[in-house]
């Protein structure tokens, strides 16, 4: 009797413990369970990578202070196309997750890096693909391109005059081969620069043309593309980007 009434409290507690952890998000089902976070910590201007706990559309902005649901436009979000969690598809022009901004969201006076995680394969043609933007309009945009050759080029436009520069160095398109990206612009005056990188910061290649300062502040950005011309579309999956104040700011992953 002693024995029955012992087995059934340490079912009892049992129980208890596993529905305490659920209900406070503790509950494991497997190695394949990872909880979904919230925003990372750091400074930074903005952040995606798919895995916030208020859903795979929301992002982060101003270091984590508040935060930004977006929508789709033929991009797809599936952990299929992530790396380490959510990513984002997209093949064809104007495919893209976009987020909408306050003026105070994107200072376009000051001086920007980008770096996004991304893969590409190939559908025969090896076209450019936009990977993603942050605009006011088509003449006034921050903008990435993952182009045909295995390179990549950063573009700065504005009020209708536009700056480019492409790394010299090389990534895979395999369909595999995760690479990190990164562009970058320097807006402080004397001096004004625009750089590109393929390997995370680490070598970039940079034109001193001086970019202009936009017309006034951006009211989007995306991952894919919209604005800015390109030739078409191999699929490209992005797991996560940021973009950061200062030039050539180093990449936090």
């Amino acid at each position: 009797m002693k024995r029955t009434l012992f087995f059934i409290l340490v079912v009892i507690l049992a129980t208890i413990f596993l529905i305490w952890n659920a209900e406070a998000g503790f509950f494991i089902c497997g190695p394949e369970a990872a909880e979904p976070s919230g925003c990372p910590g750091g400074t930074y201007v903005l952040y995606w990578d798919g895995d916030h706990t208020d859903g795979t559309t929301t992002a982060c902005l101003d270091s984590g202070n508040s935060t930004s649901v977006g929508s789709t436009s033929g991009a797809q979000i599936s952990t299929s196309y992530g790396e380490t969690g959510y990513g984002v598809y997209f093949d064809a022009q104007d495919e893209y997750l976009r987020w909408s901004l306050a003026a105070d969201d994107f200072d376009e006076t000051t001086s920007k890096t980008a770096y996004i995680r991304f893969r590409c394969d190939t559908d025969g043609t090896d076209e450019n693909i936009i990977a993603f933007e942050v605009y006011y309009d088509a003449e006034n945009y921050f903008a990435g391109m993952l182009d045909d050759n295995e390179v990549v080029t950063s573009y700065w436009e504005g009020s209708n005059t536009i700056d480019n520069s492409q790394s010299s160095g090389t990534w895979t398109r395999d369909g595999s081969t995760w690479h990190t990206a990164g562009f970058t612009v320097d807006m402080t005056g004397a001096g004004q620069d625009h750089g590109a990188s393929v390997d995370a910061g680490s070598t970039w290649t940079t034109d001193n043309d001086g970019p202009a300062t936009w017309a006034t502040g951006a009211d989007y950005w995306l991952i894919g593309n919209l604005n800015r011309y390109q030739s078409g579309g191999d699929p490209c999956e992005v797991d996560k980007i940021i973009i950061l104040e200062g030039y050539q700011t180093a990449c936090p992953w």
